[in-house]
């Protein structure tokens, strides 16, 4: 009787652990990174207001590349460490360019 219920658990792995293993697979990363993108965006402007009007956010895979120009270091770093502290962020890369206007 054990032997039995083994192969019907043996065969119902085979069977179904295909597909759990598609639905586990993120349906729609596109999308799921669009939307931590606009959520990486979000957090930058209200936590830095005007000092994030030129960053933008991409996401890949969870992984989050700032892009754009800041006036001040801290700036920069700033924008890290909020991007790092949405929910669902991976790792943080920043190609933040800072620049200075000295007249």
């Amino acid at each position: 009787m054990t032997t039995r219920l083994h192969r019907r658990i043996a065969v119902l792995a085979l069977v179904a652990g295909p597909l759990l293993l598609m639905t586990s697979l993120p349906a729609a990363a596109g999308a799921t990174d669009a939307a931590l993108s606009a959520a990486v965006e979000s957090a930058l402007s209200a936590s830095m207001g005007n000092e994030a009007k030129d960053l933008s956010a991409t996401v890949h895979n969870s992984d989050v590349t700032l892009h754009g120009w800041t006036q001040r270091p801290h700036q920069e770093a700033k924008a890290r460490a909020v991007a790092s502290q949405v929910a669902g962020v991976g790792n943080v890369y920043s190609r933040i360019r800072v620049f200075s206007s000295r007249d």
